[in-house]
């Protein structure tokens, strides 16, 4: 179950991965990627190592994952990497660079989140106790109900009131249904707070209220930090996605979120945990960054165990539901793309890294050594970059 991911050189041209994925059938695609292969190989900062492989391991997901995706991510990229203009002194590599460092700030980051503070769905103070679980579904999804649920409401009983990995189900909602009591006690069923958990994260997308500072300024923030992000989604062919955020309710759609319980919330909002697609539709495969998280699931799982040990665990994720479908498996695709893309490129371990600095650190070094740090966490914020790009390669 788990994927043994490390952050490495791009693939040599005539390497088996680059064989398979047949990429030299198209010629473009594949002077592309020799394109960036060479920017990696020629790079000396760190920086542009991991911008190089950012954009080298984007192409080959996005190529891989066609079938999901359809063309359009991996054409506008290649399209990028071959129409961006030249600034005066810069060389071809440093466009490769420009684009890496664009889409680890605007776009990974779009599918990351580690300071969102972890918070379940809401419950009402004064709900009444349910006798049957269908009762109380019905309550949540129904707008008659008198307890008609919010998005994220709605997600966890669509999931059943449990964590949809592990099947342990939610404190509260056991609380207020005597059959999911019932069922936690027969079956020695562990009673956590199952969590609300954004795919498309809820931080970049509405933005994240400064401290100390006018609420219009915030407001500003929150749109700037946002429209880069969703530029470059509407570019790589997501519009559908960018036009459902922008009505009520924002990145609050049932399909946008998961039920979780706590430790597997963090580990999918770092990247540590994502889903891979099967040949089944709604099937998908647990792949976990660590061993240690591995035998954690294993642990806990409640869902069919695998006959064999150490066989993949799958998780089925589906709704029978109008009002809460299940999770846009083109968006669980995208979030398992950032996370392959943001360990094999070394993206992932910066993030970590930066993010540590920035809670260590109190105040900026006076000798520029917290330069790459407050580069970070402003990068956000600008538009103009991705804007800028994006008119280019149209």
């Amino acid at each position: 179950m788990a994927r043994t991911i490390v952050a490495s050189s791009l693939p040599a041209l005539d390497s088996l991965r680059i064989k398979e994925l047949n990429l030299s059938e198209l010629p473009n695609r594949f002077s592309v990627y020799r394109i960036i292969l060479r920017a990696e190989q020629q790079a000396v900062e760190p920086q542009d190592i991991m911008s190089a492989r950012v954009v080298g391991y984007l192409l080959l997901e996005f190529h891989e994952r066609s079938h999901i995706f359809g063309d359009t991510p991996c054409a506008s990229l290649a399209k990028w990497v071959t129409s961006m203009p030249q600034n005066q002194g810069d060389s071809e590599h440093d466009v490769i660079y420009g684009l890496g460092t664009l889409f680890r700030e605007k776009f990974i980051r779009l599918l990351r989140t580690s300071t969102a503070p972890y918070q379940p769905p809401s419950s009402h103070p004064s709900r009444r106790s349910f006798e049957t679980l269908e009762d109380m579904i019905g309550d949540t999804m129904e707008p008659t109900g008198k307890y008609y649920g919010s998005a994220k409401q709605r997600a966890l009983a669509r999931d059943g009131f449990r964590c949809m990995v592990t099947g342990m189900l939610d404190r509260s909602s056991v609380g207020g249904c005597q059959v999911l009591l019932d069922e936690a006690q027969r079956e020695d069923i562990n009673a956590v707070t199952v969590e609300a958990v954004h795919i498309l994260n809820e931080s970049t997308m509405q933005g994240i209220e400064p401290e100390g500072i006018s609420e219009d300024t915030a407001a500003v923030n929150k749109t700037y930090h946002a429209a880069g992000a969703m530029a470059i989604l509407e570019s790589f062919g997501f519009s559908n996605f960018t036009e459902a955020f922008r009505k009520s309710g924002g990145v609050d759609q049932v399909w946008n979120l998961l039920s979780l319980e706590p430790n597997l919330h963090k580990n999918f909002d770092t990247l540590r945990l994502w889903f891979e697609h099967t040949q089944q539709p709604g099937r998908y495969k647990i792949c976990l960054l660590d061993k240690l998280d591995e035998g954690y699931i294993r642990r806990n799982f409640r869902r069919p165990k695998p006959h064999v040990d150490g066989a993949p665990m799958v998780v089925e994720f589906t709704s029978q539901f109008e009002r809460a479908p299940p999770p846009d498996p083109r968006l669980l695709a995208l979030h398992a793309t950032c996370a392959r893309v943001a360990h094999m490129s070394g993206a992932a371990e910066f993030f970590d890294r930066l993010e540590w600095d920035a809670e260590e650190m109190k105040v900026l070094a006076f000798d520029g050594s917290s330069a790459l740090l407050l580069s970070h966490l402003i990068y956000p914020f600008s538009t103009l970059e991705a804007m800028s790009y994006i008119r280019a390669s149209a």
